[in-house]
């Protein structure tokens, strides 16, 4: 059986705030001031059988008399070779599925789909259950101080070593995929990590450790719903990096993922 190519779109006006999770780990936090249409490659975010939808749909600041008819907010998978939609959920069309009186906010939805072709078991799966505080484990936020530190002082090497479980998960679901070789990752993180960044201080303090997967992967926000990690370019304002982080056990150890 090949593996075959499958990529998502979020089509997203103002009116709701939207948090979505694919097999119960986070894929989507977002409120929009303008319509928009997110998308990318999603192999990586599914398992093999039946894969889990959750949608959950909050008032927006922005517009907070809505939901109302007008506002439109759809998530759909299709098959990369022809734009074969394989799954979708619409707004307001879901509520169909719902009694009137559920129909209210925050409201939460949840689908299956079953794509077709090779998916990988995500690397997370065999790992135990485990429990830990929302500001996370001592190992925890070493792997995000690592990261964050690789960063600050433009160590690529670093970088790449905290962040090799990444690129070894997407090598994986990405078979011959020319922008995932080594050299490649090599060069484009150097020479990043070469620009002179502004990286926004690491404050323990300020981290979560969402438990997601039951309890196999923790997912790395902050308390403010900000990025965990981000920092701006000193020269072009157009630039910057931002990373909430996935973590899940590797060999026995917590290590970035995703």
């Amino acid at each position: 059986m090949e593996s075959i190519p499958y990529y998502y779109i979020v089509r997203q006006m103002p009116g709701l705030t939207l948090r979505m999770a694919l097999n119960d780990v986070p894929f989507y936090r977002r409120t929009v001031t303008f319509n928009s249409a997110a998308n990318g490659p999603v192999n990586h975010w599914l398992v093999p059988g039946k894969n889990t939808v959750m949608m959950e749909f909050f008032a927006s600041d922005v517009n907070p008399k809505s939901p109302n008819a007008r506002v439109v907010l759809d998530f759909v998978v299709l098959r990369e070779e022809d734009d074969k939609p394989i799954h979708e959920s619409k707004w307001p069309m879901l509520l169909d599925r719902y009694k009137p009186e559920d129909r209210k906010l925050p409201f939460v939805h949840r689908d299956t789909f079953e794509p077709a072709g090779e998916i990988p078991k995500p690397v997370w799966e065999d790992n135990p259950r485990e429990q830990w505080p929302a500001e996370g484990t001592a190992e925890q936020r070493e792997a995000v101080f690592q990261l964050h530190d690789a960063y600050r002082r433009g160590d690529a090497g670093q970088f790449i070593e905290a962040t090799r479980p990444k690129l070894d998960d997407h090598r994986k679901y990405y078979p011959g995929n020319p922008s995932l070789s080594q050299a490649g990752m090599e060069q484009k993180i150097a020479g990043q990590l070469s620009q002179p960044w502004d990286v926004r201080p690491l404050d323990d303090g300020e981290l979560v450790f969402e438990r997601w997967a039951d309890g196999r992967v923790a997912y790395v926000t902050r308390k403010d719903g900000g990025y965990a990690l981000s920092a701006k370019h000193k020269t072009d304002p157009e630039q910057e990096w931002l990373a909430n982080l996935y973590l899940t056990r590797i060999e026995g150890r917590w290590r970035i993922f995703r």
